[in-house]
């Protein structure tokens, strides 16, 4: 099982879960992924989530200053 939220994997018997009326079971690895969840919190958002962890690690490697290493200063010099 993984949590709804966090998407942490979780052993049985450990966590909370919370049935809802239409009859879907909701498994959160937490009471703080609990909360979060009925706030309408956005994982994607927060900042302890491990798939926001890895978002930002990607976009801090895709704009690592690529112009620089792709030779910004040799198009200057093949214009002269």
């Amino acid at each position: 099982m993984k949590c709804i939220f966090c998407s942490k994997p979780q052993d049985p018997g450990k966590g909370v879960i919370l049935a809802m009326n239409d009859g879907r079971v909701l498994y959160f690895c937490s009471s703080k992924c609990k909360k979060n969840y009925k706030m309408g919190r956005n994982p994607k958002k927060t900042k302890w989530v491990r798939p926001a962890e890895k978002v930002k690690t990607r976009e801090k490697s895709d704009f690592s200053g690529r112009r620089k290493s792709e030779g910004f200063s040799s198009e200057k010099e093949e214009k002269k």
